[in-house]
């Protein structure tokens, strides 16, 4: 809801719910706080967009996608180095076998590093998170790995 309209006044002029409260804030002006729960009112017009989140943590998101590029990166190059290995008897299976997952552990620990930093919350977030969901399963399950 980032163009509300405003009267002459300067004041709210549309139905504008507040983030923290879902009160209406209709007739406030543009620097005042909500009545009932005391959050900005611009902060509840002004939309929930990424220029508007810390940037610490959208920067965080950015790496996280790094971290799972490189994921996707090393999975295609050690599944292709992989691809080129012969199976000969037990032994040499049993080593090729352990080879594998040794060089699939590196693409597990930057998928669970790119899970860990994406669920990250924001840190200064004006709506809290209603219950816990996948990110905050993903967040255990990476916090038991890394």
């Amino acid at each position: 809801m980032a163009d509300v309209p405003l009267d002459a006044d300067g004041r709210i002029n549309a139905h504008a719910k507040c983030v923290g409260c879902d009160y209406n804030l209709r007739g406030l002006d543009r620097g005042a706080v909500c009545p009932e729960c005391g959050v900005a009112v611009e902060d509840s017009i002004q939309g929930d967009f990424l220029q508007f989140a810390d940037a610490a943590w959208v920067k965080g998101l950015a790496s996280s996608m790094t971290w799972a590029f490189t994921t996707l990166g090393l999975t295609l190059i050690f599944a292709l180095a992989f691809n080129d290995l012969r199976f000969g008897s037990f032994s040499e299976q049993l080593g090729s076998v352990v080879v594998f997952i040794l060089l699939m552990s590196a693409p597990l620990v930057c998928a669970l590093v790119a899970c860990l930093k994406f669920s990250a919350p924001e840190p200064n977030a004006r709506t809290p998170n209603p219950s816990p969901d996948w990110r905050a399963t993903a967040r255990l399950f990476a916090k038991l790995f890394v």
